[in-house]
């Protein structure tokens, strides 16, 4: 075991228990509860995860919409590649490793190396 795994696997159990708080405060997600939209003293709170959850839930809806749902699962997926179970390059990755390998950081190809030898001889 390396000497790193204990706190991986605790940072994946992390990782699993915030998902599943987020994903049961999305499914269990009602407009009435008392969160950052909506406020009041004496009402009951209906989420599954209570004020917390209501909160998470509302505060993600208002923000992202329905997309809101891909929280939990992006939290999921980033708890697996914490440990290392789970592998994704993006589409893009290595056309953009060429491109930035071949011209450099501006983007402008590379200068020859100075001083430039000739190849021709001489006489």
């Amino acid at each position: 075991m390396s000497p790193g795994a204990p706190l991986r696997e605790v940072g994946v159990i992390a990782f699993i228990a915030i998902a599943a708080f987020t994903l049961l405060a999305l499914l269990s997600y009602s407009p009435m509860d008392p969160a950052w939209s909506l406020r009041g003293t004496g009402l009951s709170v209906n989420n599954l995860v209570g004020r917390s959850g209501a909160w998470v839930a509302d505060v993600l809806f208002s923000l992202f919409g329905v997309i809101g749902y891909v929280v939990p699962f992006a939290l999921l997926f980033g708890g697996l590649r914490t440990m290392r179970l789970a592998q994704w390059d993006w589409p893009l990755e290595s056309p953009l490793k060429l491109r930035a390998g071949a011209a450099g950081p501006t983007g402008r190809p590379r200068a020859p190396r100075w001083p430039v030898r000739s190849t021709a001889r001489s006489g």
